[in-house]
């Protein structure tokens, strides 16, 4: 055993260049395993026997715990805790929801697994450096000067609580093993620099003792009578044990890097180590004097813990390059290389239909720990699968299912159970929305006049038919269509979509700026009219709204103003655009509403029409209604874009044979004249 050399410890201090020669080595008899659940985040473990236990945020998080023993993972808090520790039976961790004032424990075995224990332990500063042997819990307190902590302790058994240092020093990373305690204390600074030793704490004598004297030691450990630390007295970085029952003092290992010692247990002492260009994890076994490479993936491993023949570490090979604070997730090493039972976990592709009646799901199992040989599905409708890892599944009736998956192999198995994990509704009118990526969010962002701009139909409910109005008269019934403006302006872009149970429709309003050049865009001013429709010569008095401080009209005649609040008199029938372009000091915007006036002849008919139905698979049977107004119409001739004309009736059914999108065109007829409507990709058949 170490340090049961006849010496004294001087005399050991004379020998720090006589060290063992280390062989690093690869890990390669034991086996690694995933503990926690697929897309689920770790922070800051921590181990005893069989179980684990962290947090899901960096800081701070919800506490979790996996029992490996039975596969089981059991979420500890509902609010926020940091720097959990587990010895036997006991979680203690710092209740970061109250201000990082409060110490909490849970207890894994007791019947009631709702609520931790709080503890009225009330000091100064914040908790730092939780650690628990037996009955005793110690803890470091910083205080807000910032320089300055001290170490606290508290038994279990007596709830009596001590304060084990001054306040005068900095302190910091303090460990416990039976009665004694650890930490590295720096009350023996200079003005130059602060220098570090090793003070020991003991429960039975009351005695406090420094450990070191060379002022550069860090990061102590302590199991049973040795206490491990980082030393950089010799100009590199190394381990050294000092025997608590020799007094002896030895030189372990030398490294390139700062590794501040994580965790020892029995003769494993393990660390996170830089030397490859990437944290690793590092073991050295006292009883061997030999150095191994736990870890080799070229990610970050940190924050290595040990108990028996299990490390446990916060592993980063998941973890994309802009989530390293927020995603994590905990691995183990197991040396013992025994069959670990499979941690069942799993995914599903929807977890909602909404109004889709039957609903088919995909459920693909991501269970961590030992690999399954079986899988057993429940997905809560009376309907059980053994089929397969993957498991395809139709809920026929609308309701909310509970799915549960049991994942064995010949060590065991373990059940997980998501509540309301598939939520099926019945039918439901859509919800229209839409956007294109051509458009950024806010007002005013320009596209060029010609410019292709997609539109993605964004609406919820399972609508089976679409129709657009990009709000320069054209229009579309494909579901994605693109448009071209030929024009400038802040046009209007409407969606209406439908399914057999109702109908929705959504306006943006200046979705689309074209050629909007003059600096930044501003709150786009809308407007109104007294009227909207009326016969020659109609006057018409537009209104706008507060946000401009200067306004260019275009009445669609050929006419403009600078008012704010214009007349004007349309002499001749038609339908006109109305565009206004508005000024503000931070920039401009115009709105452009597509034949917004509609001026009529009281002789002529103004033609217009709709269709029972836009869209659908070929032959695609149409019913269209004129709805014209003013005189009568005498006749009608329908164009409906696929070289078939006809001069029938007022309404008109026509069969699309083939697959397209088609323009139709409406010509109504007086003897006082005509007038002539077209509406552009107004019906697209499908294949």
């Amino acid at each position: 055993m170490w340090g049961r050399e006849i010496i004294s410890r001087y005399f050991s201090v004379l020998l720090v260049f006589v060290f063992l020669i280390l062989i690093s080595a690869i890990a390669s008899a034991g086996q690694e395993i995933r503990i926690t659940s697929y897309g689920e985040s770790g922070f800051g473990p921590a181990i005893y026997n069989d179980k684990v236990v962290w947090m899901d945020g960096v800081y701070a998080g919800i506490i979790h715990m996996r029992d490996l023993s039975t596969g089981k993972e059991i979420q500890i808090t509902n609010e926020l805790g940091s720097l959990p520790v587990i010895y036997d039976d006991r979680i203690v961790f710092v209740d970061s929801s109250i201000g990082g004032e409060k110490i909490c424990i849970y207890n894994t075995s007791a019947d009631d697994k709702t609520q931790a224990i709080t503890l009225n332990l009330k000091s100064e500063g914040w908790k730092r450096n939780l650690a628990i042997y037996g009955d005793r819990i110690v803890w470091q307190v910083s205080y807000s000067n910032g320089n300055f902590a001290s170490i606290y302790a508290y038994n279990l058994s007596t709830q009596n609580k001590t304060q084990i240092t001054a306040t005068d020093s900095n302190i910091g990373k303090v460990d416990i093993y039976g009665n004694r305690v650890v930490w590295q204390d720096c009350r023996n600074y200079d003005e130059t620099w602060q220098k570090y030793d090793i003070y020991m704490y003991d429960f039975l004598t009351s005695n406090e003792t420094r450990i070191t004297t060379s002022g550069s030691a860090s990061s102590p450990k302590i199991y049973s009578d040795r206490i491990v630390y980082m030393d950089w007295r010799s100009g590199n970085y190394s381990i050294y044990l000092y025997n608590i029952s020799t007094s002896v003092e030895t030189q372990l290992a030398t490294s390139e890097s700062d590794h501040p010692i994580s965790a020892f247990y029995g003769d494993r002492i393990v660390w996170e180590d830089y030397r490859n260009g990437n944290y690793d994890i590092y073991m050295y076994n006292l009883s061997t004097s030999t150095e191994t490479q736990i870890t080799n993936d070229k990610s970050d491993q940190l924050k290595p813990v040990i108990s028996g023949d299990r490390i446990v570490w916060q592993d980063y090979r998941n973890t994309g390059p802009s989530d390293y604070h927020n995603y994590c997730e905990i691995y183990m090493y197991d040396f013992s290389n025994k069959s670990v039972l499979p941690f069942a976990s799993f995914i599903n592709n929807i977890t909602s239909g909404y109004g889709n009646v039957p609903l088919t799901v995909l459920f693909t199992d991501t269970s961590s720990g030992g690999i399954p040989t079986s899988w057993y599905w429940d997905f809560g409708d009376g309907i059980n699968s053994r089929h397969a890892q993957t498991a395809t599944h139709t809920f026929a009736e609308s309701g909310t299912y509970n799915v549960s998956l049991t994942v064995s192999n010949a060590e065991g198995s373990s059940t997980l159970k998501k509540l309301n994990c598939v939520i099926v509704t019945p039918p439901q009118a859509p919800v229209a929305d839409f956007f294109s990526p051509n458009v950024e969010s806010g007002y005013g962002e320009s596209v060029s006049i010609n410019e292709t701009v997609l539109f993605i139909d964004n609406s919820t409910g399972s609508p089976t038919s679409w129709f657009w109005d990009f709000g320069d008269g054209a229009t579309s019934a494909v579901q994605n269509p693109d448009h071209v403006y030929n024009e400038d302006g802040g046009y209007i872009v409407t969606l209406t979509v439908k399914n057999e149970v109702g109908t929705d429709t959504i306006s943006k309003n200046c979705y689309v700026m074209v050629d909007n050049e003059g600096g930044n865009p501003i709150h786009p001013e809308n407007f109104s009219s007294n009227v909207t429709s009326g016969i020659a010569p109609l006057t018409v008095q537009f209104i706008t709204g507060d946000h401009a401080y200067g306004w260019d009209w275009n009445f669609g005649d050929g006419m403009y103003s600078d008012n704010r609040n214009p007349v004007h008199t349309y002499s001749k029938p038609g339908k006109y655009t109305v565009k206004l372009h508005s000024y503000d000091v931070g920039g401009q915007n115009m709105i452009t509403k597509y034949h917004y006036i509609t001026v009529t002849d009281p002789n002529v008919p103004l033609a217009d029409f709709s269709a029972n139905i836009t869209s659908g698979p070929a032959p695609l049977v149409v019913l269209f209604t004129d709805t014209s107004t003013g005189p009568a119409s005498t006749s009608w001739l329908w164009d409906f874009g696929d070289g078939i004309n006809s001069k029938h009736a007022m309404n008109a059914t026509h069969t699309f044979a083939n697959p397209g999108v088609y323009n139709v065109t409406l010509t109504v007829t007086n003897k006082e004249g005509n007038n002539t409507i077209q509406k552009s990709d107004y019906i697209n058949v499908t294949t």
